[in-house]
């Protein structure tokens, strides 16, 4: 016992020597802004041996404000290791009219003419990410670093579409066993849902993956950063519930399951120096993913039975712009 507690003592003791012979630093930067996107969600079946989509989900996610807190720790003067979460506040609005539109003809006669559509007021229940990267700066010159880093993002968000209104053309006959429905046209009776919840998204993700950052000194007081990010799915999973539907209806709840997904992150900031601590932070990022999934459903009767591999298959498209403003306050050893 006593040689390892004087192990132990040796252990710290060493460690705490080399903490205070490195040069240590932690730049904290909290933020706010603003996020301006939409998710659109495919249901893509094999209509004669040929990939159509038969119905489309428009998710807008618009004027939504975020706040976060990014905190980087620089080792050495090179060493990068940043921690950063973001919150996107849900407050009880409209971020835009989530349309839903359907081609059940491609079933019964192969056409493509729109005949089912409607519309509801998209508003965000909850949303929230978090990454960690590890990165080492290299002087390319002077006033000029490259930062290559790998890193890891969770993402979570969650959408509900309400009231609104629906068009649905008339059936008009049968074909292969499936129904044949007249062309939507804009005068169609809207049938008033005003009150109802429609429909739910959930979307997670766990991304893993490389970038490239550059770093330019413009002046004493100026700074601009340029990154780039290529990610690939861990796990992303995204979950779709109809509220509506009848509780006969074989289908209520779908999973959607993307084994690869890559995403695309493109970021852009500029520090203006206050002094040899702070700096005000402008910035801006762009993030794009898109990939097709297994589709599986699960009645409403039967919710805790498992999930059901469906023929058709999903495809995912999420796209986000964010800018957004901070302060930037470093603390040094």
């Amino acid at each position: 016992m006593k040689i390892k507690k004087y192990f132990l003592i040796l252990f710290f003791s060493l460690f705490g020597t080399y903490l205070f012979s490195i040069d240590f630093s932690v730049d904290l930067t909290p933020h706010l802004g603003i996020n301006y996107g939409s998710l659109k969600e495919e249901l893509i079946a094999d209509i004669n041996h040929k990939n159509e989509t038969v119905s489309l989900l428009d998710w807008p996610m618009n004027n939504i404000l975020f706040t976060g807190l990014s905190a980087d720790f620089i080792i050495n003067n090179n060493i990068s290791f940043i921690l950063c979460g973001d919150y996107k506040i849900p407050f009880n609005y409209s971020c835009g009219l989530m349309k839903d539109y359907d081609w059940m003809n491609f079933y019964s006669t192969g056409t493509d003419e729109l005949n089912r559509y409607s519309q509801h007021e998209n508003k965000l229940k909850n949303a929230y990410s978090f990454d960690a990267e590890l990165g080492y700066l290299f002087n390319i010159k002077e006033r000029i670093q490259i930062k290559p880093s790998c890193s890891i993002n969770y993402d979570y968000t969650k959408l509900t579409s309400y009231n609104g209104y629906r068009q649905y053309a008339d059936k008009i006959g049968v074909r292969n066993n499936n129904d044949i429905y007249a062309k939507w046209t804009s005068d169609i009776p809207k049938k008033d849902l005003s009150g109802k919840k429609i429909i739910s998204y959930e979307m997670s993700n766990l991304f893993a993956g490389f970038g490239l950052q550059l770093n330019a000194t413009i002046t004493q007081k100026l700074n601009l950063e340029f990154s780039e990010d290529i990610l690939a799915a861990l796990s992303s999973q995204s979950k779709d519930t109809h509220h509506q539907r009848k509780i006969t209806d074989y289908e209520n709840y779908f999973l959607f399951d993307f084994a690869n997904k890559l995403a695309f992150i493109t970021q852009l900031s500029i520090k203006y120096k206050v002094d040899d601590k702070g700096s005000f932070v402008f910035g801006s990022s762009f993030f794009y993913s898109s990939a097709k999934g297994l589709m599986y459903a699960k009645p409403v009767l039967k919710i805790d039975y498992d999930w059901i591999l469906q023929d058709n298959k999903i495809k995912e498209t999420f796209k986000l712009f964010k800018i957004y403003a901070g302060y930037s306050y470093v603390f040094k050893k």
